[in-house]
């Protein structure tokens, strides 16, 4: 009789400790999110922003919010700035290789890998802006989202590059002789026919270079170099869009592979999307805030030129497209069916080709 009241009472209690585990399973999930047994997917993005910037708070900060809102709480996006999981020039293999799920791609950095297509977008005088920009690029990658080794969400272009400069700048031949600072092939050779030398320096090593007069000038981001303060050493803005570079909302490809199918319908069709859209629309209104600023410094202001002054500078534009078809083609592309598509979509969205 003592064994089958020992037993009743041990049965008792395993069927009470199962419901409990069933109630708590029903109101939390591991994580600690009341989500009647949802399962929270954990997606690391990458950039190399700082926290301070204002990129990172408003257009990152903003969208890790929609993700969680439209995926009603599965997916949580864990942001790692400021180089923490790698550097711009290593994240292409960095996202391939896993070593985070989500991050911005800049094409540019990687001409030499099957991200070379949308380098077109940095051809000399291409896209005037963000805005613009971010909407050729939508409708080029519509038709050329080629990529094995991620997965492409979107595209958005960052505001212009223009030129710094120690002395104002208001003539090609303001430029013979000095030295600017250019880093990516088409810079290098605009650099070069203006009749200045493109120096490669560092973007940490930038501002010293122009303090010292080390260098003369640069072909750097507007937005970028009032937030580096280049203003104080280089007080001149000449206002021309030398290129609009393009950065690309990726995901590794496991990852997406790895998500629900309604998952992968949103991360493509709309989230990526609302990324890339944030990003410009950030540059945009970033750009009118550093021309006010920058044009407002007593030691030097923003440079406008002419249509007539712009030509000269423009002069070298058709040579550097037509290389980038003879690449293109050298890597196996259709280079001239990809150029051709892209003059079409440039008049679509009201762009003049600068030859």
């Amino acid at each position: 009789m003592k064994k089958m009241i020992s037993l009743l009472f041990i049965l008792v209690v395993f069927m009470a400790g199962c419901s409990a585990n069933q109630t708590n399973g029903s109101k939390a999930d591991r994580n600690g999110n009341s989500s009647n047994n949802k399962e929270v997917i954990e997606l690391g993005f990458s950039s190399w922003y700082p926290t301070n910037d204002p990129l990172v708070k408003q257009v990152f900060g903003k969208w890790e919010d929609l993700v969680s809102e439209k995926t009603d709480g599965r997916v949580k996006i864990v942001s790692y700035h400021a180089n923490q999981l790698g550097t711009a020039d290593t994240m292409l293999q960095d996202l391939a290789g896993g070593v985070f799920e989500i991050a911005t791609i800049s094409p540019i950095l990687f001409d030499d890998t099957e991200m070379f297509p949308y380098t077109i977008s940095n051809l000399a005088f291409a896209l005037p802006d963000s805005e613009t920009g971010t909407k050729v690029m939508a409708k080029f990658l519509e038709k050329y989202n080629t990529s094995k080794q991620i997965e492409i969400l979107a595209t958005g272009n960052a505001d212009p590059y223009v030129i710094w400069s120690t002395s104002p700048i208001e003539s090609v031949e303001d430029l013979k002789g000095k030295k600017i600072r250019a880093i990516s092939d088409v810079h290098v050779e605009l650099v070069k026919s203006w009749g200045a030398s493109p120096v490669a320096i560092p973007v940490a090593d930038l501002y010293e270079s122009l303090q010292k007069g080390t260098l003369d000038g640069a072909v750097f981001s507007m937005v970028g170099g009032e937030a580096w303060k280049f203003g104080e050493v280089a007080p001149f803005i000449t206002n021309i869009a030398v290129s609009t570079p393009t950065f690309m909302p990726s995901m590794n490809k496991e990852a997406f592979n790895s998500l629900p199918e309604d998952l992968q319908k949103m991360f493509k069709e709309e989230l990526g999307p609302a990324l890339a859209q944030l990003w410009s629309d950030h540059y945009q209104e970033y750009t009118a805030k550093a021309i006010d600023n920058l044009d407002k410094n007593p030691k030097g202001g923003v440079i406008t030129l002419s249509e007539e002054k712009l030509k000269p500078f423009q002069k070298d534009s058709k040579n550097i497209w037509d290389t980038w078809v003879k690449d293109a083609n050298a890597k196996g592309y259709d280079g001239e069916a990809m150029m051709n598509d892209f003059k079409d979509i440039l008049k679509e969205e009201g762009v003049k080709l600068p030859f």
